[in-house]
C-alpha cells in the first residue's frame, strides 16, 4: 500500500486532502489541500489553505498520538503476556500430586 495523502473530514462533513508534492519552481516540497467537489478533488490556493493545512496537521499529530497509545497498551499486554512462566517450568500435575503425597 501507499499513501496518497490525509484524508480529513470536517464537521460539516466537507472532505479534504493534504497531500505532499515536488515543488515545480524551487527545489523540496510543499503540502497542498485539496477538496471534493462533485466528486473531483480541487486545489485550493496556499494563501486559503494554510489554516486549513495547519487544523489538518494537528488531525495528523492526534492520529499519531492515539496510535501510539494503542501500540504501547499493546506491547504492555504483550510483555505481561510474556512474562507468565513457561509451561515447560511449571510443575505438572503429576509433580504437584507426588509433593502433596510426600507431606
Amino acid at each position: 500500500m501507499l499513501p496518497k495523502g490525509l484524508l480529513v473530514v470536517d464537521p460539516q462533513g466537507q472532505e479534504f486532502l493534504l497531500v505532499p508534492e515536488e515543488r515545480v519552481a524551487a527545489t523540496g516540497y510543499t503540502l497542498s489541500v485539496l477538496q471534493l467537489h462533485d466528486g473531483h478533488w480541487i486545489r485550493l490556493q496556499p494563501q486559503s489553505s494554510r489554516r486549513l493545512r495547519e487544523s489538518m496537521l494537528g488531525a495528523l499529530l492526534e492520529f499519531f498520538g492515539n496510535l501510539c497509545r494503542i501500540l504501547n497498551h499493546s506491547s504492555d499486554r504483550a510483555h505481561r503476556i510474556k512474562s507468565v512462566t513457561p509451561k515447560s517450568a511449571r510443575p505438572s500435575s503429576a509433580d504437584t500430586l507426588a509433593s502433596t503425597q510426600l507431606r
